[in-house]
């Protein structure tokens, strides 16, 4: 992980480990003619001081405020962080998740690999985002989101073949 200090971005920059910082993000909508259109990520990225980026991230830039990341931020590798997303002071996000656009995340949010954060959301300050959760709703502060319970769906059983396999 790199430490980086107090920066601010307007075009993007890729680290010696991989990151890249301050590209544009990934917004468009349909013309007349239903074509895509990108629409305009002209702000910037604002990285405050203590901040550890991990090896592969995408950050992306601002296109109607500044994307932020505050003071003693923790990102593992390979996260992706949408425009627009404001992190707030101390919060550790793990490998892999993913914050979409426009997601606004509280001081001292914990959000585990592998989770998902839906754009516009927001996470109040002390929740735990769990492994592998999706989150689709506003989380109010101090609360625990824990990822779907896995279903196992497998055929019926032949009784006549050792049960369970493997035994």
């Amino acid at each position: 992980m790199r430490t980086v200090s107090r920066q601010e971005w307007w075009e993007a920059e890729v680290q010696p480990n991989g990151a890249v910082l301050g590209c544009r993000g990934l917004s468009y909508t349909r013309d007349e003619g239903g074509y895509w259109k990108e629409n305009p990520q002209d702000d910037c990225l604002i990285i405050e001081a203590d901040v550890h980026i991990g090896a592969n991230c995408t950050i992306h830039r601002g296109g109607w405020r500044p994307m932020h990341i505050s003071e003693g931020c923790r990102i593992g590798a390979q996260v992706n962080i949408g425009h627009n997303v404001v992190l707030g002071e101390n919060v550790l996000v793990a490998p892999q998740a993913t914050i979409a656009g426009s997601a606004t995340v509280g001081k001292n949010v914990t959000i585990w690999q592998g989770a998902m954060i839906h754009q516009r959301v927001r996470i109040g300050r002390g929740a735990v985002i769990g492994q592998g959760a999706v989150v689709r709703v506003d989380v109010p502060a101090g609360a625990v989101v824990k990822p779907q319970r896995s279903t196992i769906i497998m055929p019926e059983p032949d009784y006549d073949e050792e049960w369970p396999p493997g035994c």
